[in-house]
């Protein structure tokens, strides 16, 4: 079952970044995201909501703010042309 994995993830041409289970890294990643949640949770219906929210509609000041740019949009802008995919997304905020 590994190798099957592993050769898709080579024939996609991507590549495995291991991590250490459990490290600070990881888990402040973790409750981060929970923290955020539990304040705002109460204007969501469910988690898949916030996390729809979250990636595909609410500007991150850490990309590119000028065209208040997403998470989502920022993964597409940042994919090899020949893997490019357009990936149904809310409208941009700004064009």
């Amino acid at each position: 079952m590994e190798q099957v994995y592993l050769r898709g993830v080579d024939a996609a041409g991507s590549g495995i970044v291991f991590i250490r289970r459990f490290s600070r890294e990881t888990n402040g990643k973790l409750e981060r995201f929970y923290g955020v949640y539990d304040q705002k949770k109460h204007q969501f219906k469910s988690i898949d909501e916030y996390v729809h929210w979250h990636n595909e509609i609410k500007p991150h000041l850490s990309l590119n703010i000028e065209t208040l740019e997403t998470p989502i949009q920022a993964f597409q802008r940042k994919l090899p042309l020949e893997k490019t995919e357009r990936i149904e997304t809310a409208e941009p905020l700004v064009k």
